[in-house]
């Protein structure tokens, strides 16, 4: 069943790909070729490639485990500074377009048009500006907060280690790192689909885009190292950290991983497919 269910969603995003990018108009590409709907055109191509590695995991159980949970200190690093972008770039915006944006023409109707899609352009913007705030800010706590149990011995003398080797009196730190995670993957979530939405600030390609995007999945990933080192908190023991290391990063991770992946690739392209239709149907 498992091998079927492989080769079925290969099939599946295969044909997803054909269709959303046929030489006549569709919903990703129009008739010049030009991208229409970058969450299509993206996340169609990553769907695939996710299922492809799949497909191949099936049929090929010899893959490299690679335990990632000292590196969670670099992946809260890495999204601070991927929320940063959204943050200075959300403000750029809002300064240029939301504080001096001035309606042109005598045209009543026009008029109002204009300040409603500014309107509408600038609510998602602050919205923008406000997930960047709160993910830089939450991000450092974190970090800092697990410095404040870090273990400061030979068997944890850098960085990279922070709040992994000390049992038992790490456990408040780790339970405070998977709320905040859980709050960020929510909060960046619903800012991705606000942003890169057909009327919002980061609907075409830029720093928004791609940003908001790349922040929402490294936030689901943190979660996700999150729970597995929670899940295996009771076997953490200062004296035998690989062991935990070797339980949290189990033969089913990548592959669960891939399969979470997959899935919320599919929401994200069926909701962006609902949008553009809409969007494109008005005109």
């Amino acid at each position: 069943y498992y091998s079927t269910a492989c080769v079925s969603q290969f099939l599946m995003w295969t044909s997803c790909c054909i269709v959303l990018f046929h030489s006549r108009d569709s919903l990703a590409l129009d008739s010049f070729g030009y991208v229409r709907c970058a969450n299509l055109f993206f996340f169609s191509w990553i769907s695939l490639g996710i299922s492809c590695s799949i497909l191949v995991l099936c049929f090929d159980p010899r893959y490299v485990i690679i335990s990632t949970l000292n590196q969670r200190i670099l992946h809260w690093l890495a999204l601070a500074l991927f929320l940063s972008v959204i943050l200075v770039s959300s403000v750029q915006i809002m300064s240029e377009d939301c504080v001096h944006g001035v309606a042109h023409g005598d045209d009543s109707e026009k008029r109002y048009e204009f300040f409603w899609e500014t309107d509408y352009l600038c609510r998602r913007t602050r919205y923008g500006a406000f997930v960047g705030a709160i993910g830089v800010a939450l991000s450092l706590f974190v970090i800092y907060y697990k410095g404040l149990f870090a273990d400061v011995s030979a068997t944890s003398p850098s960085l990279l280690t922070i709040g992994e080797t000390d049992g038992e009196n790490n456990l408040g730190a780790l339970n405070f790192e998977c709320n905040a995670a859980t709050i960020l993957a929510l909060l960046i979530g619903v800012g991705g689909a606000v942003i890169t939405s057909s009327r919002g600030p980061g609907k075409s390609f830029g720093n928004l885009f791609f940003f908001s995007w790349f922040s929402f999945v490294l936030s689901l990933a943190i979660w996700f190292e999150c729970f597995l080192a929670k899940r295996y908190s009771v076997n953490i023991s200062s004296k035998d950290v690989s062991n935990f290391q070797a339980t949290a990063t189990n033969t089913s991770s990548p592959r669960f991983t891939k399969w979470a992946l997959l899935s919320v690739f599919g929401i994200i392209e069926f909701c962006s497919a609902i949008d553009a239709a809409i969007s494109y149907g008005e005109h």
